[in-house]
């Protein structure tokens, strides 16, 4: 992975948080979850686990229908695009 963060490819949950200009913390108040959640998965450390409503808050937030939303939104993602 490159050292300099201007480098690195941004993981899904960071794209569409920043998209929206919100912070961690708006964004899990937003989808009612805990802001080191989103902060783990923006880091790629895991994969977060939303509940169906959780998941339904991200959609609405997002203005994405699940079919718009990557699959995987943090660790997972990295995993998947590594070569």
């Amino acid at each position: 992975m490159p050292k300099d963060k201007s480098q690195q490819k941004s993981l899904p949950m960071r794209e569409i948080r920043e998209a929206l200009g919100m912070t961690q913390v708006e964004f899990a108040v937003a989808i009612g979850c805990d802001p080191a959640t989103i902060s783990r998965a923006e880091r790629g450390i895991t994969e977060p686990a939303f509940t169906a409503i959780q998941f339904k808050k991200l959609c609405r937030l997002a203005k994405r229908t699940i079919e718009e939303i990557p699959d995987y939104l943090g660790k997972d993602h990295v995993l998947q695009t590594k070569k």
